[in-house]
Order: structure tokens, then C-alpha cells, then sequence
């Protein structure tokens, strides 16, 4: 993947385990964001250096992780990172959208500033034991919390670097039954999708994707976070459709 598992982990400081209501409104850096609705709680919160101007002086970003929960259950992770604002200067960006494995689907939007970066990544399905271990942050603080992780997982992304240098990066991961987000997808994104990813992740990272483009770009820096729904928790009518190819 685009970023390891063992890399958001080593990022992670764990800062204790505090109960977020539905509906709430975080503030990570510059950005406003407002989740969607379940029961949160925010497993830490930390500060790395996300912007490499040069070889002297990096940008500071605010990194937050919370996770979505139900009776008991940890539903996905949600990882915010943001810078508070650009870096005095143009930062030269990667163009290139590349997946680094067989399992990850990754594209450039449309629409975007071409001298920006903008990314939208996919996964499929891998094994989460390792990263909810008692050697983690995270598992740490989800068996502190008494819930229980799933065993395989799926990612959906988006990461938006403008050329003055203000960054966001917004990560999800997310129990395998995860619904994403209405299809299907146009080329050229349907053509580069692997057998493995499902559309709906796919489709539900390019919405993330413009959502968090827009944020950056706010005056405000407000995002509404995209509905994080799964197929399990839908009436029976509705998940037979959806789970029909």
C-alpha cells in the first residue's frame, strides 16, 4: 500500500482513549471536520512532519485517529492529517498516483490543480490482527475500550498537497463490509480498478477525494465527512440488492 500499516502506526502516539458523541465536529489543524454520524472515540492525536520543503525546514501536520464503534464492535479507523497552513513558497509535488501492490488501486481525479498533488486510493481486503496487537497504539487502545477489532479490513483514501504547500490526507479503514459509495465508476477509474477492490470503496474514495480538495481550498478549512455505512447494518431488502453483482 501507498503507506504501510507499520508507518500510520509508528506515527501514531497513544494519548489515551476519549469518548467522542455522534455528529461531532474535530478540528485537526486548519481543518474543521464534521464526521458522520455513530459513536466515536478518538484513540490519539499527535504532530509529524508531513511537507519536506527542503533539506533544512519541513511543515508541521496534525494527525488524528478515531474510530467508528457500535455495541462493542470497532466498525473502521479514521485518520485525519493536516497541515495549519502552506509552506511560504511553491512545493514541487509528485504528479504520479501509483499503487505500490497487486491489492491497491490508486488515480488521480479529475478536476483538481494539475501542479498539485491529489490522490484517491482503494484496497482490498487484508489482515488486521497485526495492527490491533498489544505491541500497537492501536490495540492498545481498543482492547483498553474492551472492543473488538475485525479480521480483515479495507482502506479507502484520499490526499490533496497544494503547490503552496497546505496538506490534508484523510484515511479509512474500514470493516470488510463496508458499503462505500454509489456506483459505478467511469472511465478511466473503472479501467484501472483491480478484480480485488470493490467499485463502491473506489467511488467512495473519489468522493472523499473532492471533499477534501474542497477543504483545502476553504477559506474555513470545513469538510462534511462522507456517510460510513455498512452492508450488515442495512434492511434486508437493501443488502441483498446491493450484494447481488
Amino acid at each position: 500500500m501507498k503507506r504501510s500499516i507499520a508507518a500510520w502506526l509508528g506515527a501514531m502516539a497513544a494519548s489515551g482513549v476519549l469518548a467522542a458523541p455522534a455528529d461531532t465536529v474535530v478540528d485537526v489543524a486548519r481543518a474543521t471536520v464534521r464526521l458522520p454520524a455513530g459513536e466515536w472515540v478518538s484513540l490519539s492525536r499527535s504532530q509529524v512532519d508531513a511537507v519536506k520543503v527542503n533539506d533544512q525546514r519541513s511543515i508541521a501536520a496534525e494527525v488524528l485517529t478515531l474510530a467508528l464503534v457500535e455495541g462493542g464492535r470497532l466498525h473502521a479507523l479514521v485518520t485525519i492529517t493536516a497541515t495549519a497552513g502552506g509552506a511560504g513558497g511553491i512545493v514541487q509535488w509528485s504528479s504520479d498516483c501509483k499503487p505500490t501492490d497487486a491489492g491497491l488501486w490508486a488515480i488521480r481525479p479529475s478536476g483538481g490543480n494539475p501542479e498539485d498533488m491529489e490522490c484517491a486510493y482503494a484496497s482490498a481486503p487484508f489482515p488486521a490482527e497485526e495492527m490491533f496487537s498489544d505491541e500497537t497504539a492501536w490495540g492498545q487502545a481498543v482492547h483498553a475500550r474492551g472492543l473488538h477489532a475485525p479480521d480483515e479490513m479495507v482502506m479507502a483514501s484520499a490526499e490533496v498537497g497544494s503547490r503552496m504547500g497546505a496538506l490534508m490526507l484523510v484515511e479509512v479503514l474500514a470493516d470488510v463490509d463496508f458499503a462505500g459509495a454509489p456506483g459505478p465508476l467511469s472511465a478511466p477509474a473503472a479501467d484501472t480498478l483491480p478484480s480485488t477492490v470493490d467499485d463502491r470503496h473506489a467511488a467512495f474514495a473519489l468522493q472523499l477525494a473532492q471533499r477534501v480538495r474542497d477543504c483545502v481550498y476553504s477559506l474555513r478549512g470545513r469538510m462534511d465527512f462522507p456517510p460510513i455505512t455498512f452492508i450488515s447494518a442495512a434492511p434486508p431488502e437493501v443488502r441483498i440488492a446491493r450484494l447481488d453483482p
